[in-house]
């Protein structure tokens, strides 16, 4: 598969195909200034708004890949082009290679035959007159005629001569008949080439066709469906029934999956402020027992502090009492030391 520069494969995909034509037919080819490859290795393969142009080298692959390819897209395609039989492409190919040889001579096809006959009868003629004038009549060299009859008698020379002349032209109508087909499969060929040469209206009737096809298919289709979906109508209006049903259980149950929830939440929240109260009930128990033997400790230090303290007054006075005596003392015997002095 030729492609461009930038991408050397293409992928297209053959049921999407119409139709397949032989030789450079279609405008990309028609395009191309000069085409590289022979005209009979060349075929198209046609799309709906497009075209694959293709070539292939050998004439046993081309017409390999030209009637496979055809039989693909005949099983596959959605194209109704009639099928081109392995003798017309042999006739096909033959006219394309009769066309290359023409255009080198910068002839037509129907030029080109016309002086190739001209030029092969004129060489017959001035060869020998004789086998131009028997093969123009269409009569066979095999019979012998009245002028082998007399030169019986002749010496060898003048017999191998005749021979020679024979093979000769035997040759020449062989040739003959084959440029005579030729020309007939040509004429033919163009005859056909004519009555087709709308190609554009040939694809848009192929397409035509095509799409006419599909929807036939599509009514059919349709129509089918239609009838399945009426045979399924009360089935899916007890299957609709049933659908509603099952959502309103569903919502019922969400609603009371929902409720559940909150319950257990207001549930788990009670629980937590009741093991929360009886935790507060048992410490401030326990804070109270401490703060009653508190109290008990504190008020025996107070007792206890009372009585050091009675205890210290009786100790201060006594003190306090020797020691005032002892400062009384002191200031008389001060006092008397004054008075002596």
């Amino acid at each position: 598969v030729k492609g461009d520069q930038k991408d050397d494969t293409q992928k297209v995909n053959l049921r999407e195909c119409i139709g397949i034509i032989y030789g450079p037919m279609t405008t990309t080819f028609q395009r191309c200034v000069s085409i590289d490859d022979p005209a009979w290795s060349c075929f198209s393969l046609l799309f709906m708004g497009r075209t694959l142009d293709l070539t292939v080298s050998g004439d046993l692959q081309v017409r390999a890949w030209f009637l496979g390819m055809q039989h693909l897209i005949s099983l596959h395609g959605i194209g109704s082009m009639p099928m081109m039989s392995e003798a017309q492409f042999i006739a096909r190919k033959v006219q394309y290679k009769l066309m290359a040889v023409a255009h080198q001579n910068h002839l037509v096809l129907g030029r080109y035959l016309l002086e190739r006959l001209r030029a092969i009868a004129k060489s017959r003629s001035a060869s020998d007159p004789t086998s131009a004038q028997t093969e123009t009549t269409k009569t066979s060299c095999f019979a012998p005629s009245k002028r082998e009859k007399r030169c019986g008698s002749v010496d060898n020379g003048t017999v191998g001569r005749l021979a020679e002349l024979k093979e000769k032209a035997l040759q020449l109508q062989v040739s003959l008949a084959t440029r005579t087909l030729q020309a007939e499969v040509a004429s033919m060929l163009l005859k056909q080439t004519a009555a087709s040469t709308d190609l554009g209206a040939v694809l848009k009737e192929a397409a035509l066709d095509a799409l006419k096809r599909r929807c036939t298919n599509l009514d059919e289709e349709t129509s089918r469906l239609s009838a399945e979906a009426e045979e399924l109508g009360p089935q899916v209006k007890a299957q609709e029934k049933t659908e509603r049903s099952l959502r309103k259980i569903q919502q019922k149950l969400e609603d009371a999956e929902s409720r559940r929830q909150s319950l257990q939440l207001k549930l788990s929240t009670a629980r937590t402020s009741a093991e929360a109260s009886s935790g507060l009930k048992t410490k401030s128990s326990s804070v109270e027992a401490e703060a009653t033997r508190r109290g008990k400790e504190l008020k025996q230090r107070i007792q206890d502090l009372e009585r050091q303290l009675c205890e210290a007054k009786g100790r201060y006075s006594e003190t306090a009492i020797d020691q005032n005596r002892r400062q009384a003392e002191a200031i008389q015997t001060a006092e008397r030391a004054r008075l002596a002095l």
